[in-house]
């Protein structure tokens, strides 16, 4: 049987498959949408790319396999769109999750994955609603882009201790997802890994993390950090906005970036310590209420900022309040008069204090 065979046969009803077959071709039985099969042949063992792709009344509940092959292959998008798949675990000997395998199988219900899987490609589970897995392989070492985004149902607390790098949304949109640390040789994050996963808390990141992207914690509510990565050097747009519970007042020395609306509605911040890298902030303080105090290492000119880094912040004298920004004495003049710090200063909101002499001098 060739690849595609049946493919877009959407009348096609087979209940069962030649019990000698080996091999499902890829793009086989794509898009079959009435393909009803409840099992497999156990002497598949090979399972193409798109071979089931879009059979929606696909309803296995296992992937039958030999251990004496000792060998099991799924090949991309395998499984994709079959919202029926009640897969509750999958067979022995695959050594990762190619991409978009079981993408949008809502009703894919693992608890658990070979222990011999060590990476998950991209989209692999994405948008599957059901999958409650309970722990991830102990040697899984990467989780590639949108791998678990939108599994509402996944509930890990932890994550393996061998895995280095999470994609880009890897785990966005998993409400469920409770983890309370991140594995400590982790060193890269994607953009918007984490976002809306409210029911992590995490309070510490690892050390190794030297950038943490655009939107990483997005919406996070329930992470508590006091503290960054003391390597970092790079946070990015919307990395932790709307993470009320952060409570950071120091970034790291080495942090040269900062990109707009990095900490907006963090309002649990109250001071914050800007190292001399940093020469411009963009919207990046927007509706974090309680931020009183900036100190702003810069020497040979003033921070840049725009005109709303500071809405509804003490600095515009949000809720009556006012705040203080400490700077390099030899600065305050040119602080007073440089675009939109002006404005804050004229209108009352803020007031420039000299570090030299203060707590905040080094």
């Amino acid at each position: 049987m060739g690849q595609g065979a049946f493919a877009g046969c959407t009348s096609l009803a087979l209940t069962s498959l030649p019990s000698d077959w080996t091999y499902v071709p890829d793009d086989c039985f794509q898009g079959c949408e009435n393909l009803a099969l409840t099992s497999l042949p156990n002497s598949i063992t090979n399972i193409g790319s798109y071979a089931f792709a879009s059979c929606t009344n696909l309803a296995l509940t296992a992937l039958p396999y030999d251990p004496d092959i000792g060998r099991y292959f799924i090949g991309i998008y395998a499984f994709s769109g079959c919202t029926k798949l009640a897969l509750t675990e999958l067979p022995a000997y695959l050594t990762y999750i190619p991409e978009g395998s079981f993408y949008n199988c809502t009703s894919l219900a693992l608890t658990a994955l070979p222990e011999s899987v060590d990476y998950i490609y991209e989209f692999a589970f994405s948008r599957c609603t059901s999958l409650a897995l309970t722990a991830l392989p102990a040697g899984l070492t990467d989780i590639g882009i949108s791998a678990f985004s939108g599994c509402t149902s996944l509930a890990l607390t932890a994550l393996p201790a061998a895995v280095y790098r999470i994609g880009t949304r890897a785990f966005a949109g998993c409400t469920s997802l409770a983890l309370t640390a991140l594995p400590v040789d982790l060193y890269e994050i994607g953009d918007y890994a984490f976002s809306g996963c409210t029911g992590i808390t995490l309070s510490a990141l690892p050390d190794n993390i030297r950038r943490i992207e655009g939107g990483v914690f997005y919406g996070c509510t329930g992470i508590t950090l006091a503290s960054l990565p003391q390597q970092l050097t790079y946070i990015g747009g919307f990395a932790f906005y709307g993470c009320t519970g952060i409570t950071i007042s120091v970034i790291p020395a080495g942090v040269t970036e900062i990109v707009g609306n990095a900490f907006r509605e963090c309002t649990g911040i109250t001071s914050l310590d800007i190292p001399a890298g940093v020469s411009e902030l963009s919207g990046t303080f927007i509706d974090c209420h309680a931020l009183a105090t900036v100190v702003l290492r810069k020497t040979d000119m003033p921070v840049r900022i725009s005109s709303i880094t500071f809405n509804k912040t003490p600095f515009a004298k949000y809720g009556g309040l006012t705040g203080t920004a400490y700077v390099p004495s030899a600065l305050i003049e040119q602080y007073k008069t440089a675009n939109n710090w002006r404005t804050l200063y004229s209108n009352g909101g803020c007031t420039f204090l000299p570090i030299e002499g203060s707590q905040y001098e080094l």
